[in-house]
């Protein structure tokens, strides 16, 4: 449960970057388009390379530095909306979160930005003058740009590269990308035969003259909601799976470290208050050695191992089994130890 748990995280993680990595890209790409011809006519007034460079550096420099901010401080609220329907569950003072968090979503943003933006802004700055009065002369980014997207690549190779749940949902989403960009061109297409009206006429028309960009920008709404359905069907059941696991009268507070001449006041006073309890019972620190007379080590080995027999266990003991915990007595584990 916990092994799934973690991959749920990781999946939710690697769907919220696509998420952001998708938007970043069309933004950026929208970014560069609106200022292309302000880059032609700044070339065709004199302005050097090296001015329009420090000119465009200058302004993404200033919108990360606000966006950074502006998200840090939304990633704070949200943290501590989320605290406040959970007061009486999580314990006071909560340990602090530190720094990380901070520092791997700035790092990741400025990653995914580095191709986003490299790539684009490279043939934005190679945009010839003429294209102030015709567009179709701007240049061509060079293929060797597009080394750039290694940058966030190589990163998420390494922090997933054994996660095989993560990739086998990346080559979903890209079969899915691809099929939900067709499906939506044709639909544009198609919607041409319809009787429409001006303005709508028009809004298709437009979609239909660069058929490539709406494919894209469709394809990505859609894996967007998509990818946000995801994140919900496998949260509810992830959390049905949990709660299937566990019994109806399973317990849901702790007691522990009672010394042995306080544990008769101790169980006379949660009697006394009525309180539903199950038999007290000792437990000692260790690990398992034989099972069934055999070498635990043997049984450490392999796909099917337990993790259970690499570290140290609660031991307990007893003439029965617990009347409270039946789950306990379907455990395997359980089984092998009471033998």
């Amino acid at each position: 449960m916990f092994k799934r748990t973690q991959q749920y995280l990781s999946l939710s993680v690697v769907i919220v970057v696509l998420m952001a990595a998708t938007t970043l890209v069309l933004t950026c790409q929208h970014y560069v388009n609106s200022r292309s011809k302000i880059v032609a006519m700044l070339k065709s007034l004199g302005a050097s390379k090296v001015w329009i460079r420090r000119w465009l550096w200058t302004q993404v420099s200033l919108l990360f530095a606000f966006g950074s901010i502006a998200g840090v401080l939304i990633g704070m609220g949200l943290e501590f909306l989320l605290r406040v329907p959970l007061t009486d569950l999580l314990p006071s003072p909560l340990p602090s979160y530190g720094v990380t968090p901070f520092v791997m979503a700035i790092v990741s943003c400025g990653l995914i930005a580095i191709p986003s933006l490299g790539i684009p802004l490279t043939r934005l700055l190679n945009i010839n003058a003429a294209a102030v009065m015709q567009s179709s002369v701007a240049q061509k980014v060079s293929a060797k740009r597009w080394w750039l997207v290694l940058f966030p690549v190589l990163p998420f190779l390494a922090a997933f590269a054994s996660n095989i749940m993560v990739w086998i949902v990346l080559v979903s989403i890209a079969i899915l990308f691809i099929a939900l960009s067709a499906v939506s061109v044709l639909i544009i297409r198609w919607c041409r035969r319809l009787p429409l009206g001006t303005a709508f006429a028009l809004a298709i028309s437009r979609l239909n003259r660069s058929t490539a960009a709406s494919g894209v920008q469709f394809g990505a709404l859609a894996l967007s909601l998509m990818l946000l359905a995801t994140i919900w069907l496998v949260r509810t059941d992830l959390l049905s799976d949990w709660q299937r696991t566990l019994p109806d009268n399973a317990p849901n507070a702790f007691a522990v470290n009672i010394s042995p001449f306080e544990r008769e006041s101790y169980l006379e006073t949660l009697d006394n208050a009525e309180i539903e309890r199950s038999e007290a019972y000792p437990i000692v620190r260790g690990r398992l050695s034989d099972i069934n007379s055999v070498d635990a080590k043997t049984y450490a080995q392999g796909e099917d191992s337990s993790d259970a027999l690499r570290r140290e266990l609660n031991f307990t003991w007893g003439q029965v089994f617990p009347t409270t915990t039946n789950s306990l007595q379907d455990s395997g584990v359980a089984q092998r130890v009471f033998r």
